[in-house]
């Protein structure tokens, strides 16, 4: 939004031109919009879901809430895996990095995913990756460290004396 003459805004037309290819999906009916109450409840019912990561590298989606979760949308940084909800093929956005399922009212389902038939741990995908290691010969002490979480240093890492 910018200012106009006599105090008046107006939109920029870079937006003015989004919001008009918006509207053209919204009334081709490939885009639902929310309105904000709609919004807010979907928002209510997101705090009732859990993700519970399974041994075997799937995920447990449980809603706990009194609502449905429909189109319930995951996505994982990790393009060109094969999707199984419940142990059937899922529906996959393209790209491959998204799904989408419908979640009951107290209802439960299992995420998996596969490459090539191999199983893909999703807990894996989920975590960031590790920071570089500090350049050689770089002081990797110079503030206290934090609790051990391991005997070692990550493969590759200098060792901090």
């Amino acid at each position: 939004v910018r200012p106009a003459p006599g105090g008046a805004l107006r939109i920029a037309p870079e937006l003015d031109e989004a919001l008009a290819r918006l509207a053209a999906r919204v009334d081709a009916g490939r885009v639902q919009s929310l309105t904000w109450s709609e919004a807010g409840d979907r928002l209510r019912a997101l705090g009732d879901l859990e993700v519970r990561y399974r041994e075997d590298g799937s995920a447990e989606l449980v809603n706990h809430g009194a609502a449905a979760l429909p189109g319930l949308t995951l996505r994982a940084p990790a393009p060109g895996l094969e999707w199984w909800v419940d142990g059937r093929p899922a529906a996959v956005l393209p790209g491959g990095d998204r799904l989408w399922l419908d979640l009951p009212a107290g209802g439960s389902a299992v995420v998996r995913a596969t490459r090539r038939q191999r199983p893909v741990p999703l807990l894996a995908l989920s975590l960031p990756a590790p920071p570089p290691p500090p350049p050689e010969g770089a002081p990797c002490c110079s503030e206290p460290p934090p609790p051990p979480i391991s005997p070692s240093s990550p493969p590759g890492w200098p060792a901090c004396r």
